[in-house]
């Protein structure tokens, strides 16, 4: 019997294991920032976590891995991302480590990053959280939602961090990572799943639509357009009315990651009309979405990401463009 080639793949896909996509979009880093503007953008950082051991999860990060993703996450940010004003970060384990990484960054030339975090209930020991840089001022960070209840879990096991800036504008920015869509196809699990996005989802919808200031919802949503039930969180959210950064792109551009190395816009930036009137253009990275597997590639490096950054420029208000930014 002649050998079936696709065998070893067949074996891999049947064992659980994920697969980098075959044919990866070559890397492009942001645009630079010109001096009158800034930039806001959102990155999931792929499960940064320390090298403490935690019955949480049993894969420990060794000390090695984690000196190596720490300067290559540092210097993407620098040098890919063009070292955003405000980054929203996703799949941080906690405050000393992106402090850490603020570290990092500031080392090797780039600017001096505030770091702000406050852990969650993700038994993978994931969180949220945001580097901020000049001309942006924080005037609070807090979670949100931290104490809210679902079939007697936490219904955010990331709860989302608001952060209320003062400058540029009196904004609130709101760091989300919700809830997977995994189960969402398992008939016994699939109800309570999709209940629980709907919920969040709504929750936040609730209380932005009551919030004195203009939000901004930015992260990792795990909900995409045109996907069916995976879109209904996002769905949700766009009711408020809010506006995708997404669709300031051609359509061909409309993605952050790929699944099953199909692309995908699960990564957003929503914002109201009175935010839009300051956009000034909407950027995306490339070279990272699909790059699915181990935290070390074939040859022995850190990949930074499976997700592409997406970003959003926004004009200075009058009164700081006659000063300008002062460059780190």
């Amino acid at each position: 019997m002649r050998p079936c080639r696709w065998l070893p793949l067949l074996l891999l896909l049947a064992s659980g294991a994920v697969l980098p996509c075959p044919s990866l979009a070559p890397a492009r880093a942001l645009p630079p920032v010109p001096q009158m503007q800034w930039l806001l953008a959102t990155q999931n950082l792929w499960r940064l976590r320390d090298t403490r051991r935690d019955a949480r999860y049993d894969d420990p990060v060794s000390p090695s891995l984690l000196d190596d993703r720490l300067q290559a996450q540092a210097d993407y940010i620098r040098t890919h991302l063009g070292s955003p004003h405000l980054l929203a970060v996703q799949e941080v384990e906690n405050r000393a480590l992106l402090t850490q990484l603020a570290g990092r960054i500031a080392a090797a030339g780039g600017p001096a990053y505030r770091a702000y975090l406050l852990e969650g209930n993700d038994p993978s020991g994931i969180d949220v959280g945001v580097l901020v840089r000049d001309p942006v001022q924080v005037a609070s960070a807090a979670p949100l939602f931290a104490d809210r209840r679902f079939m007697g879990a936490p219904l955010f096991s990331r709860p989302p961090l608001l952060v209320e800036l003062d400058a540029p504008y009196p904004w609130s920015v709101v760091v989300l990572h919700l809830r997977s869509g995994r189960g969402l196809h398992d008939s016994d699990r699939q109800k309570n799943v999709r209940d629980k996005r709907a919920r969040q989802a709504q929750v936040l919808l609730d209380w932005a639509r009551a919030h004195d200031r203009p939000v901004i919802l930015v992260g990792d949503l795990n909900s995409a357009p045109d996907a069916g039930v995976y879109s209904q969180p996002l769905s949700y959210l766009l009711d408020m009315p809010l506006q995708s950064a997404w669709q300031a792109l051609p359509p061909e551009e409309r993605y952050s990651y790929r699944y099953r190395c199909q692309p995908q816009a699960i990564d957003h930036i929503l914002y109201p009309t009175v935010v839009a009137r300051q956009v000034q253009r909407v950027v995306v990275s490339r070279g990272n979405a699909g790059r699915h597997g181990r935290l070390r590639d074939s040859e022995g490096r850190s990949p930074v990401s499976d997700h592409d950054a997406l970003g959003v420029v926004f004009r200075l208000p009058r009164q700081q463009r006659k000063v300008g930014i002062k460059e780190e």
